[in-house]
């Protein structure tokens, strides 16, 4: 598996992958999240605040489009809305062990 720059080619709405980004102060982190575009992830309470997008058309409120940090060990907050991060690169998840 290899990396992939963003700027070549992003992955499907909404499928955990693995990003890549650098911090301010150097670091390299690598988590797990997925990308949602604009009406693509819906919000049924207040996680998102005022970055909500309402849309009259469907009756429904949208989370704001961009990447989500996936917390899967954390129950409470399963997708968290990443802001100020740029993430460069992304690959597919490996397979779990055997």
């Amino acid at each position: 598996m290899n990396w992939i720059e963003i700027t070549k080619k992003r992955p499907e709405n909404g499928k955990n992958v693995l990003v890549f980004y650098k911090t301010g102060t150097g670091r390299n982190i690598i988590l797990m999240a997925a990308y949602y575009g604009k009406h693509e992830l819906e919000s049924h309470d207040d996680s998102f605040g005022d970055d909500v997008d309402y849309n009259e058309e469907n009756d429904e409120y949208y989370a704001p489009e961009g990447w989500y940090e996936y917390a899967e060990n954390h129950e409470e907050y399963g997708l968290i809305y990443m802001t100020g991060m740029e993430i460069t690169h992304w690959m597919d998840k490996p397979l779990p062990p055997k």
